[in-house]
């Protein structure tokens, strides 16, 4: 009897490492390799233009960065904001991110620079890429995604003491202190009033005409004018990234407004 029990014994062991041999562990799937080229940001600029932005260069005489912007109260619009980087020539994309409240923009990302790997669900589902990094964002406004590397910590620097210069030289009435700006246009009345301090500037102005006028005078992009000229209470403004800053337009029944901030990680 004992030796039937020791054959049952010795038949499950070689039994159980028959079953151990059968259950290899499943190799994880190797990384996608990916390029983020400058078709696939045409492609998605499309895409994010028929979401209602419009994509412009956020520095002047390059097209390396372009953000997309639209309308929008000011502490939505701060975050709606499509930001591209690309090579000097425009073939390779080094960046796209997007972490605002419009659903589109990550799967308009997704369909446009990975169609490769079936234009996964980036922010629940991350792919795993091969030359591509796939960084997850929140703020205030909602969760989005950058692909890429990380972005310039400022795109342009406010350069204060230059600004009182500049001012001056068109006949401003400005502060002495260097560290900020506080400078008025000399006119009759209500007038026109630039007011910085560290990466923000505030311009105040009486009327469209006035703030178009001074947007001129900071050295700003005919752009900034001609949306300072349309910026009417009651209605969301632009909001625009160019110049290298920031800029956000407001009104109400007696100012116009302009808000110019240093752009953080592009």
């Amino acid at each position: 009897m004992r030796s039937v029990v020791v054959g049952l014994a010795v038949v499950t062991l070689l039994a159980s490492g028959c079953s151990g041999e059968s259950e290899a562990p499943e190799e994880e799937p190797r990384p996608t390799a990916v390029s983020l080229t400058g078709e696939d940001r045409d492609a998605f600029v499309r895409e994010v233009t028929d979401l209602g932005y419009t994509c412009r260069d956020a520095l002047p005489e390059t097209s390396e960065h372009v953000a997309c912007t639209r309308p929008g109260p000011e502490d939505e619009a701060r975050y709606d904001v499509v930001r591209i980087s690309s090579t000097p020539d425009g073939d390779q994309v080094l960046r796209v991110a997007y972490c605002g409240a419009e659903r589109g923009v990550v799967p308009a990302m997704s369909r446009a620079f990975l169609a490769e790997v079936d234009s996964p669900d980036l922010r629940s589902d991350p792919p795993r890429l091969d030359g591509v990094r796939v960084t997850p964002c929140r703020t205030e406004a909602g969760e989005g995604v950058s692909l890429g590397g990380p972005g310039p910590t400022v795109l342009r620097e406010l350069d204060l003491n230059l600004l009182n210069v500049n001012l001056r030289r068109r006949g401003w009435d400005c502060g002495e202190d260097s560290a900020r700006v506080d400078c008025r246009q000399p006119t009759p009345g209500p007038g026109t009033h630039v007011f910085g301090i560290g990466d923000q500037v505030l311009v105040t102005a009486p009327s469209n005409r006035a703030l178009a006028g001074a947007t001129q005078a900071l050295g700003l992009s005919p752009v900034v004018a001609e949306a300072a000229s349309s910026c009417r209470p009651g209605t969301a403004c632009e909001h625009l990234v160019v110049d290298g800053f920031d800029l956000y337009l407001s009104a109400d029944a007696d100012y116009r407004r302009l808000t110019i901030t240093e752009l953080q990680d592009f």
